[in-house]
């Protein structure tokens, strides 16, 4: 394989009626180089066993894992990828291949730390919900600095919104919190802060499947409140240690900690995150 520019991260678990529509999607990309890293759990799921047309793709490698949470995947799949940038997509949606590309192709020459891309909203069918699609404005298009965004549009910390440059993730040692729920509300806010460019599309490629079953389905319950906890008080850790500008210092520790707890339960109740 040529030099590779992306590497799509995508974890794999109770998705057997979902995930043949993902890498179709993803393997649909036709004007780059890039790979699909799987990150698979062997331990007690068969979403991977009516897809063997596509596993045998020379641009899928399989990492094999027991299940560890969705973390502990996009930890792997980073550790194992190749490419110059990082996607971590959800293995029940899927994304429009066209403008995903031309959006990545793009910007590519910048060589930004994130790519910041739009979505819409489809059924466990597939079929756009145009009442919430209608809610959704995308107004930011073009390059900013990554806190200036930060203050300005972070409205929605999903991480498959997002493409990241390697380097910049681990020159930074910005990976996921293992074992927690949240861990897109506590990535998002430090990488956006961390970075230098950031490259926006209002155009949408991501399209997030709502589905019965999937975690943001689950009730907010003791354990998420515990992890919501968890997440305020890790940014306002990284807002002693790492952040030294005063409006930065409000949003981490003021109105970042607010966004946590209110964000918690209302993602939990409307499914904005898996």
């Amino acid at each position: 394989m040529n030099y590779i520019q992306l590497s799509i991260i995508i974890p794999v678990f109770k998705v057997k009626d979902y995930v043949r529509k993902c890498l179709e999607s993803v393997l649909a990309i036709s004007n780059l180089n890039y790979e699909i890293i799987v990150v698979q759990d062997v331990h007690a799921d068969n979403s991977l066993e009516d897809v063997p047309d596509l596993l045998n793709n020379p641009l899928i490698r399989i990492c094999n894992q027991k299940n560890a949470g969705l973390s502990a995947a996009r930890n792997a799949g980073l550790f194992l990828a190749k490419g110059e940038f990082v996607y971590f997509m959800d293995s029940d949606d899927y994304i429009d291949p066209i403008v995903f590309s031309n959006f990545f192709v793009r910007y590519y020459p910048l060589s930004p730390d994130i790519l910041v891309g739009a979505f819409k909203y489809v059924n466990e069918n597939g079929e756009g919900l145009e009442q919430q699609n209608n809610q959704l404005v995308f107004t930011a298009q073009g390059v900013f600095k990554g806190q200036d965004y930060l203050l300005r549009y972070l409205s929605l910390p999903m991480v498959w919104l997002n493409i990241y440059k390697r380097s910049f993730c681990l020159d930074n040692q910005l990976d996921f919190k293992t074992g927690i729920y949240f861990e897109d509300n506590e990535f998002t806010p430090r990488a956006l802060y961390l970075a230098q460019d950031v490259c926006v599309t209002s155009s949408p490629f991501y399209y997030y499947r709502i589905r019965s079953g999937s975690l943001a389905q689950q009730m907010f319950d003791g354990k998420k409140l515990e992890d919501s906890v968890f997440v305020a008080n890790s940014l306002l850790d990284f807002s002693n240690y790492r952040v030294k500008e005063k409006r930065m210092k409000s949003l981490f520790c003021g109105e970042s900690i607010v966004y946590i707890f209110w964000n918690a339960r209302l993602f939990s109740s409307k499914s904005f995150c898996k």
